[in-house]
């Protein structure tokens, strides 16, 4: 069970340490019970997004780490001067590719990957430069760090790693819309009145059917409400022909958990919108710190599909969740339409690969190749020749690494 408070005390493992005149840097391998309290401290005084969350990331170490496909490896950045913590990155270290690459906590879960930046704190180049200097030989064994899905700015600062590496943007963004004062009057909200009205017209179409309200889920029946989302996730990806994250077991069993143990914290909420006894949409967010984030919305597929049951219960709560005083709705990553006809801004996402050893070097440059790739409508052509000759550099860069080794060797 994930609680917002400190874990029960037990033993800990020692943390890796270096540091210099400026900064300490530890490496956990372990959500201990000091660590805990740390990071809820810190949470309490910081910017970051609910992935970051003691509450989110100990239910990720627990489910992902378990099976021993991934090591945690959590870094804590603190003062020399008082002591005092100003940085944590949830990461873990996995093979891919026959490689160790060391990654934010996510495993196709987590939406926005960041640090947790204590609001005292201030990193600019040569700062951050300081702090990644002393992190790599804590993260070792490794081969590369691939830090994915990071967005530009937390809570409006900018994300210190920029200091490290600007990064690429990835394909797909964020998208959030801001809820105004009038969102408890449907069809009078932040979302343009084209698609407010048109799911006006399709609620009253619907309650001539029967009684049409959006419950919200309790810890009782948030399994069965869990149950309903998963099946109607699977059968519009059948549908589609596409995957469905749901299938892994890992995956469906954390929001499961999550469902049942973030319900009765109000971390996570779930609602659906139901015709009578009939289950037409659900879906599943997270409310943080002023925010929701909507991370698994569904809708059953058949007779009424057509009414957009699904679009229909965002814009409930919408509604809902402003007349509680919430100031936001993330519909987090991935470009589907719907998020833009609700008038949702787009905000890019950073993937940054940093070689850390010799066989590093050629996967860093396939990641930026790939995402070149993936992107390469948005460019000209003399872009596309630069990242080949940056691609053609660092091929040639390892080439001369390479035989530096064997001519040492030789002696």
């Amino acid at each position: 069970m994930v609680s917002n408070s400190p874990p029960e005390a037990r033993k800990s493992s020692p943390a890796r340490t270096t540091c210099n005149d400026a900064f300490v840097v530890e490496v956990f391998d372990e959500i201990s019970d000091e660590l805990a309290r740390r990071w809820f401290e810190l949470e309490a005084a910081s910017d970051l997004t609910p992935f970051q969350s003691l509450q989110f990331a100990k239910l990720w170490y627990e489910m992902f780490s378990i099976d021993g496909t991934c090591e945690p490896l959590i870094a804590v950045v603190r003062s020399v001067v008082n002591g005092r913590d100003l940085l944590l990155l949830p990461l873990c270290r996995r093979r891919q590719n026959g490689l160790w690459a060391v990654a934010f906590a996510d495993g196709g879960i987590s939406d926005y990957n960041a640090p947790v930046i204590a609001k005292h704190a201030t990193f600019n180049k040569a700062s951050m430069g300081q702090v990644w200097q002393l992190l790599k030989p804590l993260l070792q064994p490794a081969d590369l760090v691939l830090l994915e899905k990071m967005p530009l700015t937390v809570n409006g600062r900018s994300n210190p790693i920029r200091h490290v590496s600007e990064g690429l943007s990835m394909k797909f963004g964020g998208h959030f819309v801001a809820l105004t004062d009038h969102i408890a009057l449907l069809g009078k909200t932040s979302v343009p009145q084209s698609i407010a009205a048109k799911l006006n017209t399709e609620k009253r179409r619907l309650e001539k059917h029967g009684t049409l309200q959006m419950e919200t889920a309790v810890a009782e029946n948030a399994l069965d409400v869990f149950s309903h989302l998963c099946d109607q996730r699977g059968a519009r990806s059948a549908s589609l022909g596409r995957g469905n994250t749901l299938d892994d077991p890992r995956i469906r069993k954390f929001y499961q958990t999550l469902a049942v143990t973030g319900t009765q914290s109000g971390f996570c909420q779930i609602h659906s919108l139901r015709l009578d006894s009939e289950v037409l949409a659900t879906a599943l967010g997270l409310n943080y710190n002023g925010s929701y984030y909507l991370l698994l919305p569904a809708f059953a597929n058949g007779r009424w599909a057509k009414h957009s049951p699904g679009n229909l219960l965002l814009l409930l709560q919408m509604q809902k969740l402003r007349a509680a005083g919430v100031r936001g709705y993330d519909f987090t990553i991935g470009d589907e339409s719907y998020k833009a006809r609700f008038g949702a801004l787009r905000s890019p996402l950073l993937s940054v690969a940093l070689p850390l050893s010799v066989k590093g070097y050629p996967a860093a440059a396939m990641q930026k190749a790939r995402l070149l790739w993936r992107r390469r409508d948005e460019f000209s052509k003399d872009r596309m020749l630069a990242a080949a000759t940056a691609f053609k550099n660092t091929w040639l860069r390892l080439v001369a690494i390479s035989f530096g080794i064997l001519v040492l060797a030789d002696l």
